[in-house]
């Protein structure tokens, strides 16, 4: 998340790569290659990688000296795979688009993306998921609403997403 920014900012790869970790965090493991959008903006999505000098222009967002009103930006980094070329973006309408608490579990090939989502009986959830044929890409994205509506408490709903057929969800 980025505000009280006073000027546009590069950040590079390096500058993630470099991020310490301490006690209280999860060790991450870092990925040679992300996906990054602003979460208000995903179809203007960055690669950023290891490999090369990429770099993300993050915009200025100062805050008014008069209301004190400070404008911010957040930025959604993903691990991208080389062996499936699936992206999870995620819930596109929450501030953690990905969490452990929705997504149960992630099982990709080439062709297809399986991906068991939790939910509550009523709750309609609507998940983005992206695809590319190699990476630094084009990305198709594609946006799928799920309503969990056959089993009364917290329920796993599968989505299914194939390259010619897009995403389904199934109970």
């Amino acid at each position: 998340m980025i505000t009280n920014l006073t000027q546009s900012y590069a950040f590079t790869w390096n500058e993630l790569f470099n991020t310490e970790e301490n006690e209280y965090e999860p060790n991450r493991i870092i990925s040679d290659i992300y996906v990054v959008f602003d979460l208000n903006n995903p179809n203007e999505y960055y690669w950023l990688t290891s490999s090369n000098t990429s770099k993300i222009i993050m915009p200025a967002c100062a805050q008014d000296l008069v209301t004190f009103y400070s404008p911010f930006h957040l930025y959604v980094f993903v691990p991208f795979s080389n062996q499936s070329n699936w992206i999870l973006f995620g819930e596109l309408n929450k501030q953690l688009p990905i969490t452990q608490q929705r997504f149960a579990s992630i099982q990709s090939t080439t062709s297809s993306q399986q991906i068991s989502v939790i939910g509550v009986y009523g709750e309609e959830v609507s998940v983005t998921i992206g695809h590319t044929k190699r990476a630094l890409e084009k990305i198709d994205i594609y946006t799928v609403k799920c309503l969990f509506q056959s089993v009364e408490g917290i329920f796993t709903m599968l989505i299914t997403c194939e390259i010619d057929n897009g995403c389904q969800c199934s109970n």
